[in-house]
């Protein structure tokens, strides 16, 4: 091991690293397979070491209450298996009201081990040598001066016959692309 890899924060640790598959009703829709690979390299770039058996991959939804995935995380935590956990984002741990969570925060804070996200925001980025968050002024600025890009998709559920039947009151285009002149719906 190097001088620069023996500085780092995760220098002769384990990494757990927490992925969680995307259902249809997230707008976060980042595959497994990427998640791991963000995951590995900021293990990589932090000096944590990444085990297959520690790599933790959740393939239901976060709403769930007894959920495999965080079980086991949780246990990796309590028998000390671990040094830190590197998730995608926040959000693949579960929702901010969730039990799961609170038990999963609650052995973390007791235990003192951190929580890394692979995915931050342009201009944040984590220092190798302490763990922490350190802000490029200048990146964070150029990356909130990105031009409009319309949506890759917009999801518009309709639950039930109702929506349905509400849908069809609002006026329809005409062929021209133009409300007709009564504002009523038409069929054409």
């Amino acid at each position: 091991m190097s001088d620069e890899q023996a500085r780092r924060v995760g220098a002769g640790k384990t990494v757990l690293l927490y992925v969680r598959e995307s259902q249809y009703n997230e707008r976060e829709r980042t595959s497994v397979e990427e998640q791991l690979a963000a995951g590995r390299a900021l293990a990589n770039r932090l000096g944590y070491g990444v085990s297959e058996e520690l790599t933790v991959i959740e393939r239901g939804p976060n709403s769930s209450l007894t959920r495999a995935g965080i079980t086991a995380l949780i246990g990796h935590v309590a028998a000390g298996r671990a040094g830190a956990i590197i998730t995608h984002t926040l959000d693949r741990l579960g929702r901010p009201d969730s039990e799961a969570l609170e038990a999963l925060l609650r052995e973390l804070r007791r235990r003192a081990i951190p929580i890394y996200v692979a995915r931050t925001p342009g201009g944040y980025s984590y220092d190798p040598q302490t763990g922490d968050i350190v802000r490029d002024s200048e990146a964070i600025h150029a990356a909130t001066l990105r031009e409009w890009q319309p949506p890759e998709f917009i999801i518009i559920p309709r639950e039930n016959e109702q929506d349905e039947r509400f849908a069809e009151q609002f006026p329809r285009l005409n062929q021209a692309g133009e409300l007709p002149a009564n504002g009523r719906a038409t069929d054409g």
